[in-house]
Parts: structure tokens; C-alpha cells; sequence
């Protein structure tokens, strides 16, 4: 049971706090280093790994409830991990920018998470009140529909028409004296 349900809250806590962490560092990182081109690349693939994890995971998900009724998650559940973190990872070579990079994979990962309660009540058949962890299930799936709908607002939020000009560049955000 790995202790109960505070415990596995307080590691998820943990874990995604190490996470920011590092991500935060890894940003003021490139900041200083915005100005020099050798490292623009850098900063395009750091983005795409640090939102393309998160949307491989959910890939691997997605591969596995797809291929369920036909018995092999074995071969497609890493296999959709592998395809979505390539995906990931190519997408610096189309979006060059970094802020329409980061909104694109973010808007994706947003949607694969509210795919995923879909998925599973249509792949599995298994609905909330299922005997054997129905409660768990209903807050999982609350869970990655929530995170999914304000990563999804967010993504759709920053590539909207009005954020960019008609060059296709992103206009300078307005920010208040301190």
C-alpha cells in the first residue's frame, strides 16, 4: 500500500518540487546565456525535454489503452513512450521560437492528459463505481482532467493570434515598473 494516500502525496510533492527546481535553474541558466546563438539549440531542447517527459509518459499511457483489447501493451506501451519523445524532441526544427515551442507541447500535453480517463473508461470498462478502487480511480481521473484542462488553457492561452504579430513573431509583453 506504500504507506497510504498521504504518503504517496507527500512524495508526489516532493518529486514535482525537485523537478521545478531544476527546470528553474536550468532557465535562469540559458537566460544568462540567451545572448550568445552557440546556445539558443540548448535552450529549444531543454524545452522539449522538460515538456516532452511528461507527454511521452502520457504517450505510453495512450499506446497502452489503445492496444489493450488486442493484447499488445507490451510492445506498444514503451513503443508510443519512444514515438511521442522523438516527436518531442523534433519539434525544436519546427517551432524555433521558445515560447510557441513551450505553449504548443504544453497545449499537447494537456489534451493527452484529459484523453486519458476517456481512454481508459472506454478501453477498460471500468467506471467509478468498480469495486476495486473505485474511489482512487474517480480522483485520478479528476486529477488528470484538471491538470490536463489548465495545461491545455494555458498552451491555447500564449499561442493565440493576438499574442503574435503578422510576421509571425510574438509581440513584446507589456510588464509593469517596479
Amino acid at each position: 500500500t506504500f504507506s497510504g494516500l498521504l504518503s504517496r502525496v507527500i512524495w508526489l510533492a516532493a518529486g514535482l518540487a525537485m523537478a521545478y527546481l531544476a527546470w528553474t535553474g536550468l532557465k535562469l541558466w540559458m537566460k544568462r546565456r540567451a545572448d550568445d546563438p552557440a546556445w539558443r539549440p540548448f535552450g529549444l531542447i531543454a524545452i522539449a525535454v522538460v515538456w516532452g517527459t511528461p507527454l511521452a509518459l502520457a504517450g505510453a499511457a495512450v499506446g497502452f489503452f489503445l492496444t489493450l483489447p488486442f493484447e499488445a501493451t507490451r510492445f506498444w506501451t514503451p513503443l508510443g513512450f519512444v514515438l511521442v519523445a522523438l516527436a518531442c524532441l523534433a519539434a525544436p526544427w519546427r517551432w524555433r521560437d521558445e515560447a510557441v515551442l513551450a505553449s504548443s507541447l504544453k497545449a499537447a500535453l494537456g489534451a493527452a492528459l484529459i484523453a486519458l480517463p476517456i481512454l481508459r473508461l472506454l478501453f477498460t470498462g471500468l467506471g467509478w463505481t468498480a469495486p476495486s478502487g473505485g474511489g482512487v480511480v474517480f480522483m485520478l481521473d479528476v486529477a488528470l482532467m484538471a491538470a490536463g484542462i489548465g495545461f491545455l488553457r494555458s498552451g491555447l492561452k500564449k499561442l493565440r493570434p493576438s499574442n503574435y504579430s503578422r510576421n509571425g513573431e510574438p509581440k513584446p509583453l507589456i510588464t509593469p515598473a517596479e
